[in-house]
């Protein structure tokens, strides 16, 4: 699994709100737990638990920012069109632009959503060796109300900047057993995943671009799961690398206090046309949100890969 395919798993779970009064004069500086994105924050924004950005629980809103290397600024610049973004329901797509004096793209659009339409906004910035996507969404009712202005959203991504250094990062979990695999940093922030090599991405000269990988995924919310079968197959289904995907069984389980359930699937991969094995878990936080464990190997024999996938999510554990 390419480390690009590792950043798209991550964006079909954001779910990112941002609602900000039109009083909310006196800005202060801010940065994200583990990020290096600072930004100019209307005054009751503090940094989120779940995800990496901002939030004011008074307001139901919030930033949400991932990370990327510099080079895949011009990757995310690509999707972000109106043709890619109407795959993910987005419509009135508008390209702007902001007064900054880096390359950067600014689109606005349109998504219906369980609580009405949402106006939403995406920008896409790169510095050095560094890009980033922040993302908002403002329910279009607040801002026909005047409740939120477009010019304040616009204010707060126009401040935002990369910083020297990330701000420490605070961990959501902890994985005692690892296995033969190591840490190869975050996705999106708050995801960890792990390779056989430490790296997310294959070694100069590799045959094949897939990746061993075991992600953990937090929730970008704390939205209820609903149906867990329903809710477990529609996310191993949709796994950025995988096709053809066969669910072959469902079990439920119980790790690090939470509940949920964990899934077996073989399809093949997106890229190379290999066959691919997979072992999906979702655990269900009991006040709202949810973990996503997913091991994915290209074994011909995944037996063996899929039993140390289990026994490192057993050793998962949350931390409140």
């Amino acid at each position: 699994m390419r480390s690009q395919n590792c950043r798209r798993l991550l964006c079909g779970l954001l779910s990112i709100h941002v609602t900000l009064s039109a009083g909310s004069a006196h800005a202060e500086v801010q940065q994200a737990p583990g990020s290096r994105i600072a930004i100019d924050l209307p005054t009751g924004f503090t940094p989120a638990r779940a995800y990496s950005g901002f939030e004011n629980a008074a307001l139901s809103s919030s930033f949400v920012i991932m990370e990327m290397p510099g080079e895949a600024f011009d990757q995310v610049k690509a999707g972000l069109t109106p043709e890619g973004l109407a795959g993910k329901g987005i419509t009135k797509v508008q390209l702007k632009s902001l007064a900054r004096p880096d390359p950067h793209v600014f689109l606005t659009g349109e998504q219906p959503s369980p609580m009405g339409r949402i106006a939403k906004f995406m920008l896409v910035i790169r510095e050095g060796n560094a890009s980033a996507l922040i993302s908002g969404n403002i329910p279009v009712d607040a801002i026909e109300s005047g409740k939120v202005t477009v010019a304040a959203v616009e204010a707060a991504l126009t401040s935002a900047r990369l910083a020297s250094t990330a701000m420490p990062e605070k961990p959501l979990f902890t994985l005692t057993d690892i296995g033969s695999f190591k840490p190869a940093g975050s996705v999106a922030g708050t995801a960890k995943a792990y390779t056989l090599d430490g790296s997310l991405t294959p070694p100069p000269g590799a045959k094949t671009t897939g990746r061993e990988l075991f992600l953990v995924a937090p929730s970008l919310d704390a939205r209820p799961v609903g149906d867990l079968e329903a809710f477990t197959k529609a996310a191993v289904l949709s796994l950025a690398g995988a096709k053809d995907l066969k669910v072959a069984t469902f079990e439920p389980v119980a790790i690090g206090g939470l509940k949920g359930l964990a899934s077996t699937a073989s399809g093949r991969d997106t890229n190379e046309d290999r066959p691919l094995h997979v072992y999906h878990v979702v655990l269900v936080n009991p006040a709202g949100g949810y973990y996503r464990l997913v091991g994915m190997t290209y074994d011909a024999d995944p037996k063996p890969r899929l039993a140390e996938f289990k026994r490192m999510a057993k050793s998962f554990k949350p931390i409140n």
